[in-house]
């Protein structure tokens, strides 16, 4: 219980000491330097600026190195529309369930649809469209996207 408290405490203190003023000014040759600490009162001082620092705010999730490596190599991309329905939601369903970190498109505006043509090399637009890496696939079909993403190295 002690224990438990201690690291409250510590993990609260060291917020604290993130929330720090940086000083940046540069000296008399031109160079620009940044500091903790203000100018020294010898240093001739061309511009002094001050600023506060943000406390950091809660940690992004962490991913794992299987994660990771499967987003840098084959990242997803969910296109949708506002008509779609009820394949759109599913499709959002089993991406979110998975925890899987994805772009999701909305076709609405030709730009938009040409943009998807590009990229996917889809000829006329079909929703929802899953892009894994390069790869495509249209419609929503949960044992074909599942398969799809466990070959790219994604965590179920």
């Amino acid at each position: 219980m002690i224990l438990r408290h201690l690291a409250l405490g510590l993990l609260l203190a060291s917020q604290l000491a993130l929330a720090q003023t940086t000083y940046r000014w540069v000296d008399k040759d031109g160079k620009v330097n940044f500091s903790d600490r203000p100018p020294p009162p010898s240093e001739q001082v061309k511009d002094a600026r001050e600023r506060e620092l943000p406390a950091l705010g809660p940690a992004a999730p962490i991913m794992s190195p299987a994660m990771r490596q499967a987003v840098a190599d084959f990242p997803i991309t969910l296109f949708v529309s506002s008509d779609c329905g009820n394949a759109c939601n599913d499709a959002l369903k089993l991406l979110n369930s998975r925890k899987l970190p994805f772009a999701q498109k909305s076709l609405q505006t030709p730009q938009e649809i040409e943009a998807f043509k590009t990229e996917t090399g889809q000829g006329a637009p079909s929703v929802p469209t899953l892009m894994v890496g390069r790869r495509v696939l249209t419609g929503f079909q949960s044992n074909a996207w599942s398969e799809m993403l466990d070959l790219a190295g994604y965590p179920k």
